[in-house]
């Protein structure tokens, strides 16, 4: 026998003793040697993360949208970038799955799995919309971004757990990395906000058309002109020249009939091919209005400005209603025939505006612009704090500084206004978010993701 354990037969060898010391396994080799995970705390909280998750995906997707139904009427089903809006709504699909690939990572379900599972759920959905809901069209773009998303999810776990706590090295990259995505962001919403009407001409006025899903408009439209040039229910005669301060007029006159409660198309044009360039709709006592941007054209969503009350005029009297879209704001005013009585509504724009091209759930800017202006400088300038704030106060200074001087450079060059409270918003969310990120470096390393994973070997 020799006395070497490796002489003995299989079942003689000796058992190692309880107490051994166990053995670290560090890299690729542990995942081999981990038995199956329990359903741990976290495991629980990850599955409870993707039922709410599935869930809110449920109930954005199966909801039928009957204003929606012209619209969703005209797109294929094998279109990729659909409609008007196309690049926004890929971007915002893509997002939608991201969480739940994040999920799948985190219960450490393979990749495989995780994108046909996202194929079958999307075509499920898809399906639906197409067969069963108004206003939700099905389409190929949509199967191939909510993929695209949940595997994007499931690669993007690793990074992202990376970012939580951001090492040097990836802290200067990250810093670098928001700068100049946050300047191409910059420099996007002001030129995007500028008015970009079509020249596919001839155009055609839409006065008081019943469109499906909206109300007849309470009243009779006696004339319409937009920067001059008269507006007929026909093709327009006269091209309209390109401005940057666009004017539409109306005159009007409501009858006694109540307020419709859902939208009634006052006034639409749209160029030679159809698509909509300006349009005014009452939505109960308020007034909404819509023009073509130019990021309108980049494939984003096209803002559309709510102004409330300005329906409450009087009944049975003529009333002039005046749309005006210009560099620094979008207005609204209404007056009485002898220009008495005049009411002027109007909401600024803003470098800090970039949202609403992108948003997936406020598409109205009303009361609630100054809220979301200040959301979206904040994540940008938070974003940009987390990761310099690891390379000290001096980078956090020195980025934020540089940051705020593009923006304000961006807003020089587009013609977009800048609001200084909005900056001071933006300096805030640096602050605080590069505070954490301080305090995170200098803690030690949290025990519920140890760099090694322990085995006994008994």
């Amino acid at each position: 026998m020799g006395g070497y354990p490796g002489n003995l037969p299989a079942q003689r060898r000796p058992a190692v003793a309880r107490d051994t010391e166990p053995v670290a396994i560090v890299g690729d080799v542990a995942p081999v040697l981990q038995a199956k995970p329990e359903l741990t705390t976290a495991r629980a909280r990850w599955w409870a993360i993707a039922a709410a998750w599935l869930l809110l995906i449920l109930w954005l997707t199966l909801r039928s949208a009957p204003d929606q139904a012209m619209r969703v009427a005209e797109l294929p089903w094998y279109c990729v970038l659909c409609g008007e809006a196309g690049v926004a709504d890929v971007l915002l699909n893509v997002l939608l799955f991201a969480p739940l690939g994040i999920a799948a990572r985190a219960l450490q379900l393979p990749r495989w799995r995780v994108f046909a599972v996202a194929v079958a759920l999307t075509i499920a959905i898809e399906t639906t919309q197409w067969f069963l809901l108004v206003g939700r069209d099905g389409s190929l773009g949509d199967v191939l971004a909510n993929s695209a998303g949940a595997v994007l999810g499931w690669l993007a776990y690793s990074p992202l757990c990376r970012m939580a706590r951001p090492t040097r090295a990836l802290a200067r990259r990250g810093t670098w990395v928001v700068f100049a995505v946050a300047t191409v962001v910059w420099f996007m919403t002001g030129f995007g906000l500028q008015p970009s009407l079509s020249e596919a001409t001839p155009w055609v006025g839409q006065i008081q058309h019943h469109w499906p899903g909206h109300d007849a408009f309470a009243g009779t439209i006696e004339r319409v002109d937009i920067n001059g040039v008269a507006v007929p229910n026909d093709p327009i005669a006269s091209p309209l020249p390109p401005h940057d301060t666009v004017a539409l007029h109306i005159a009007l006159t409501r009858s006694g009939a109540p307020l419709p409660r859902r939208r009634a198309s006052m006034v639409r044009i749209v160029d030679a091919n159809g698509h909509p360039q300006v349009a005014i709709t009452a939505s109960g006592a308020d007034v909404v209005t819509e023009m073509q941007l130019r990021a309108s054209r980049w494939g984003f969503h096209t803002p559309e400005w709510m102004y409330y009350g300005a329906m409450m005029v009087p009944v049975r009297q003529r009333w002039q209603v005046t749309a005006r879209w210009t560099p620094a704001r979008v207005e609204l005013a209404t007056a009485d025939s002898a220009g008495a009585h005049a009411v002027m509504r109007s909401h600024p724009l803003s470098i800090a505006l970039g949202w609403v091209f992108v948003h997936p759930f406020v598409t109205i800017v009303g009361s609630n612009v100054h809220l979301w202006n200040y959301l979206w400088l904040a994540w940008w300038f938070g974003l940009l704090g987390w990761f310099s704030g690891v390379l000290g106060w001096r980078a956090v200074g020195s980025a934020a500084l540089a940051q705020l001087l593009v923006l304000v450079v961006a807003a020089s060059v587009t013609g977009a206004p800048w609001h200084p409270d909005e900056l001071l918003a933006a300096m805030l969310a640096c602050g605080l978010t590069a505070t954490v990120a301080r305090r995170r470096s200098a803690a030690p390393p949290s025990r519920g993701l140890p760099a090694t994973t322990t085995i006994s070997s008994g």
